[in-house]
């Protein structure tokens, strides 16, 4: 998938460690808000060249 570190709590994927970047999983209205306020998703690029977004976003 992505060549990071991700993190768990209680089983579940919640978050992205991407080189000095930490990106956390969003419900529906997290992600709008995130949006809204002008963030990105994490995104990567798959070896196929295909272009991958997340529900995962930065808090900065």
């Amino acid at each position: 998938m992505f060549g990071d570190a991700g993190a768990y709590c209680d089983g579940l994927f919640c978050a992205i460690l991407e080189e000095d970047s930490l990106y956390l999983k969003a419900d529906d209205a997290s992600s709008e808000h995130f949006r809204q306020v002008g963030q990105s998703s994490f995104s990567y690029q798959r070896k196929d060249g295909k272009q991958i977004s997340m529900k995962f976003y930065s808090p900065r």
